[in-house]
């Protein structure tokens, strides 16, 4: 059985593919670019702090503040065009809207630290709103009863503030919240 193009899997819920590009005999080759499938996070923001209403109006924001190395980690991997998922925290505990990466991570201005590898410790990145929530279905309590999400880093690890979305249950969620799907 042949796969066609598919070079890899990320856990992060992407997939990287070769696109055919016609060579100069006119047949087409997977020697081409390589082609990423963006990918989706999931992004915790408390309410009194910073509400995905705020994003709105705002436009645009820098996405700061978060500390946890896991969570670091995570949003150093990420890459411009990807989506997110705004979860708001508090008494909401739900999905509140998708937003998009408009840049790359880069160092957080207000603590340009190193890790000992020599990367950015303490990322950030520009976010801009792509949709409202239209349903509240997709809340921690709903989450946490559908066995599907067993193994989420939201439910496994309450505490991380940014974590990749596998793309099966990025389409669960937005289904939930009522987002535009890919």
């Amino acid at each position: 059985m042949r796969r066609r193009g598919l070079i890899a899997a990320s856990p992060f819920g992407s997939r990287i593919f070769r696109r055919p590009v016609a060579s100069a005999t006119g047949r087409l080759s997977c020697a081409g670019a390589i082609l990423r499938v963006m990918a989706t996070f999931l992004l915790k923001t408390e309410p009194d702090d910073y509400r995905y209403a705020d994003l709105q109006r705002d436009g645009r924001t820098v996405w700061d503040g978060v500390a946890n190395a896991t969570a670091c980690l995570h949003m150093r991997a990420a890459k411009a065009g990807d989506a997110a998922l705004i979860y708001e925290t508090g008494g909401h505990k739900r999905v509140t809207g998708l937003a998009r990466l408009v840049s790359e991570p880069y160092a957080d201005p207000e603590r340009p630290d190193l890790t000992k590898a020599g990367e950015i410790k303490f990322v950030v990145f520009d976010l801009e709103p792509v949709a409202e929530a239209t349903k509240d279905g997709a809340t921690l309590a709903a989450i946490k009863a559908d066995p599907r999400f067993g193994g989420f880093e939201l439910v496994t690890q309450s505490r991380l503030s940014a974590m990749p979305v596998p793309a099966t249950l990025d389409r669960a969620l937005r289904a939930m919240a009522g987002l535009p799907s890919r």
